[in-house]
């Protein structure tokens, strides 16, 4: 299996662990995918959850702040290809 599906089925995991009121659980399954995929926000955002539902607040505060910081950064980055891709840059170097 590719790293994406394992981490992806393990925030599935996380988050019906989570539902099932089992945070330390979660935690574990969840820094697991983080350690897998360090940039992947679904299991950041899972974590902090996690993390949060097990009293962990300033981790889980953390978790979300890197998160949004890189879902921001990933955002730019869709946004400069796609000008790219379009032809955007060149018309701004005219």
């Amino acid at each position: 299996e590719s790293p994406d599906a394992t981490t992806a089925m393990a925030v599935n995991l996380g988050n019906l662990l989570i539902l099932q009121g089992r945070a330390q659980d979660a935690c574990a399954v969840l820094e697991e995918a983080q350690a897998r995929e360090p940039d992947n926000v679904a299991a950041m955002l899972a974590l902090a959850t996690a993390k949060r539902r097990a009293g962990q607040l300033d981790d889980a505060r953390l978790l979300v702040e890197k998160a949004m910081a890189l879902a921001a950064d990933k955002a730019r980055l869709r946004v400069v290809k796609t000008d790219s891709a379009a032809g955007v840059g060149a018309r701004f170097r005219e």
